[in-house]
């Protein structure tokens, strides 16, 4: 078995080295976003994380202070 995992491990490697995959990733996730589908979202983030490529959560937008 552990030369079945280290295969594992070598084509996750080569699928994150991959650009192509990656942004083919990012362009569905985006898709998913845009059509508000947080659990498909997940999904892709998960498989990106997974490829080693982490994605930035957007910050809350700070509420502007009441203009006097």
């Amino acid at each position: 078995m552990p030369d079945e995992k280290r295969e594992a491990a070598e084509k996750r490697a080569a699928a994150a080295a991959d650009p192509a995959l990656v942004e083919a990733l990012l362009r569905e996730r985006q898709g998913y976003v845009t059509r508000d589908l947080p659990d498909r979202v997940a999904a892709v983030d998960a498989e990106l994380a997974r490829l080693g490529h982490v994605i930035e959560k957007p910050r809350p937008a700070r509420k502007a202070a009441p203009s006097s």
